[in-house]
């Protein structure tokens, strides 16, 4: 009798767990084929193995020194990318007659959330810069380092004449009081987890949470048992440290421009705007609340960032300083831009670019050179 009931419990706890999966699976469906604000994202080995529970639209591949890349030869829309992993067609052999220019950044300059590559800022800069080929090498959640290791480690291969530096929010957002950690960072750390609990020689660690969360993962969701490593990225209460946040961007971009000059080639720092009252995930009694916690603290990010900068002998320009403001409504969320606000945006560049493609500009910039951020230039 009592066999009996262990049975019946077993398998209506299996028809529970089984239900709750269906229902899983269509909403995991959904966030798989996201788009915007930002395409949905899957992390993959170097191999080509899937570390992450779902599929997304761009896939993420763990890559030596850049921490992860795009996989190579993805196919759109939404989005391609070339067979070394960056954004758009394939990167043909230089030409002498295109001043070729690298594209920094994260999610903002990688164009995430856009319907085709064509709304892109690389794409828009070149319809209005003939003679300029713009190369998409930022990616998804990209900070200022992973910029500096990408440069380093694939960028100058390509032999650029000039390197345009897009981000700043994610060194703010990323680098907060409690929370060092990218999204994609977590993942692995919670799947090392998930690894070492599962071998662990102590019966009592290894079970029951270890074995809910195991076989019965739909259940284990809903009654809160989680890795002990727990995501962090969404959480608004850990707040950013701009102090912090602006010297560790600094100092990785005053070693960009220092790796370009060393090349022969421009730089170009431009630091991005943020809009908190576009967070469609908050009401508006919060907003006050995210603009004290969040814009206020990032404008003081952004103004460390630029006056140091400056100081150093690069070239920034601030979106947020006013002079160089884009409207609420251009953008998507805080950070991320319409395909409209990418065309402001390229006309709002394109003339930073084309005079680093001036040779008498490029001539008066190698002369005078970036300097160690926080030194005066010799």
């Amino acid at each position: 009798m009592a066999g009996r009931a262990l049975c019946a419990a077993v398998a209506a706890v299996l028809a529970v767990e089984l239900a709750l999966e269906l229902v899983d699976a269509r909403e995991r469906d959904r966030a798989a084929a996201r788009v915007a604000p930002t395409y949905s994202r899957a992390l993959f080995t170097s191999g080509g193995d899937r570390i992450s529970p779902d599929d997304g639209i761009l896939r993420l591949r763990l890559t030596p020194f850049r921490g992860v890349a795009a996989e190579p030869g993805l196919v759109g829309p939404p989005l391609t990318t070339s067979s070394l992993g960056f954004r758009g067609s394939e990167i043909g052999p230089k030409r002498p007659d295109r001043f070729r220019v690298l594209l920094s950044g994260g999610s903002t300059a990688f164009g995430s959330g856009l319907a085709s590559d064509d709304s892109t800022l690389a794409v828009q800069l070149e319809r209005r810069l003939p003679s300029v080929e713009v190369i998409d090498v930022a990616l998804d959640a990209y900070t200022s380092g992973h910029e500096l290791a990408t440069l380093v480690f694939a960028g100058m291969d390509l032999a650029p004449d000039a390197v345009v530096s897009l981000g700043g929010w994610n060194d703010f957002y990323q680098l907060r009081v409690g929370h060092d950690v990218p999204e994609y960072e977590e993942q692995i750390e919670r799947q090392l987890v998930r690894s070492a609990r599962a071998a662990d020689p102590n019966v009592l660690r290894r079970w029951p949470w270890g074995a809910i969360e195991t076989f019965l993962p739909a259940i284990a969701r809903r009654l809160g048992v989680r890795d002990s490593i727990a995501p962090r990225g969404g959480d608004a209460t850990l707040v950013p440290d701009p102090d912090r946040s602006a010297a560790a961007y600094v100092a990785n971009v005053s070693r960009m421009a220092r790796i370009s000059a060393a090349m022969g080639a421009g730089f170009l720092v431009v630091i991005q705007p943020d809009r908190c009252e576009m967070d469609a995930r908050i009401g508006a009694a919060e907003r006050d609340g995210c603009l004290r916690a969040f814009s206020e603290r990032y404008t003081r990010f952004r103004e460390l960032a630029t006056s140091a900068l400056r100081d150093a002998g690069v070239r920034v320009v601030d979106l947020g300083d006013g002079e160089a403001e884009l409207p609420a409504t251009l953008f998507t969320d805080p950070v991320h831009l319409t395909a409209e606000g990418y065309r402001r945006l390229a006309e709002l560049l394109a003339p930073r670019v084309r005079e680093l493609a001036d040779p008498v500009r490029r001539a008066q910039a190698a002369d005078s050179g970036p300097s160690e951020a926080g030194a005066p230039r010799p």
